[in-house]
């Protein structure tokens, strides 16, 4: 939790030149945290967090108060910091946050581009930094990260790195379509997990093998459902098959091929759509069907988060390292108030506000 974080920042060997310093750098690193945790948004309002919350905060830090960061101290710290520092930090500390489950937990993997990053927008020399997160469905916590300047890499080595390093076993990977690659199979099935990863026609065997399936194979198992969210009326069949037989056998373990065929209408627009999706598991069209579904509340329970509520692209910071010192922080402020168990990150924030006393528990 909270105390073996911060005992994981107190290790942190301080860059900064010891003549004249006055802040601990694990001090003005854990009130960044605290205080995204309480809803302050950017550096002046992190230094009204720690003006307003003096003497809570000395107390809980076990430092005296005139110790606490000026917002310019606070943002000299979090531009020159190495960010590589912060982020192998990080996954340290949320692999020690991973209980053994009795049964199979799923983790979808998926990168963000941070838009306020973006350089060349529209043209050919367009560059960002993306953030690759390993989420777990039930709990929506991150129990990894990489990142990375997408001129000078891709999503696909990044994610297999973060799979072969993490320390998560009996699990299922859920990945979209970029990541149905023979090595990214390999490496889930050697990390002694399991995988549910889209096919489309960037594999073209591949996804000609599963068509034929598709066409002329009886289904194992069938499933429907109906949704009427956000304006929408989509129904969906969901089929699983039996892999087919000539299969490049460096698809490693395949045990299920999956049709998806949604149709009805989003608005007043007739809507149709089939996808496939391949895995290494052998359930009933049921599960697959709620674990494709809840692949995607990565996007709703962290990339719309991070956006929308703490702010990430709406801010005006372009020093690239400050930019993913803040996305690393807010993510670290996410799985603590994941932690505690609150339905909602705004009902958190507004039940904090005041009750910063209400966090020590997280220290003992």
């Amino acid at each position: 939790m909270l105390k073996s974080l911060v005992e994981k920042l107190q290790q942190i060997e301080d860059y900064r030149n010891p003549k004249g310093k006055r802040h601990q750098l694990w001090v003005i690193l854990t009130v960044f945290i605290l205080g995204t945790i309480s809803g302050f948004i950017g550096y002046r309002a992190i230094g009204d967090f720690c003006q307003y919350n003096e003497k809570a905060l000395s107390k809980m830090l076990k430092i005296k108060s005139n110790n606490l960061p000026s917002y310019s101290t606070i943002r000299r710290v979090i531009s020159s910091f190495d960010h590589h520092l912060l982020e192998s930090l990080f996954n340290q500390w949320s692999q020690e946050l991973i209980s053994v489950q009795q049964e199979q937990e799923y983790f979808s993997i998926d990168g963000k581009s941070l838009r306020n990053t973006v350089t060349d927008k529209y043209g050919n020399q367009q560059d960002f930094i993306v953030f690759i997160s390993l989420f777990n469905h039930q709990n929506k916590r991150v129990y990894g990260l990489r990142t990375f300047q997408n001129k000078k890499g891709s999503e696909i080595p990044y994610s297999q790195d973060l799979i072969t390093n993490s320390t998560v076993t009996n699990a299922v990977f859920t990945l979209d379509a970029l990541h149905c690659q023979k090595e990214t199979t390999r490496k889930i099935i050697e990390s002694d997990n399991d995988y549910l990863i889209t096919v489309k026609k960037n594999q073209k065997k591949l996804y000609q093998s599963i068509d034929d399936v598709v066409k002329y194979q009886c289904s194992r198992s069938s499933f429907y459902d109906t949704d009427f969210s956000h304006g929408r009326h989509i129904t969906r069949k969901i089929s699983v098959y039996n892999p087919p037989e000539n299969i490049d056998p460096r698809w490693i373990s395949i045990k299920s091929v999956i049709e998806v065929q949604r149709e009805g209408f989003r608005g007043s627009k007739p809507y149709q759509q089939t996808l496939y999706y391949m895995s290494s598991l052998k359930k009933d069209a049921m599960v697959f069907a709620q674990k494709i579904r809840e692949h995607w509340s990565i996007e709703n329970n962290l990339h719309w988060i991070k956006d929308v509520i703490l702010k990430e692209d709406q801010s005006p910071i372009k020093n690239l390292n400050a930019v993913i010192n803040i996305s690393i922080l807010k993510t670290i402020a996410l799985n603590l108030l994941r932690l505690l168990d609150f339905p909602s990150v705004t009902k958190a924030q507004r039940w904090l506000y005041s009750r910063l006393e209400s966090l020590f528990f997280l220290l003992e």
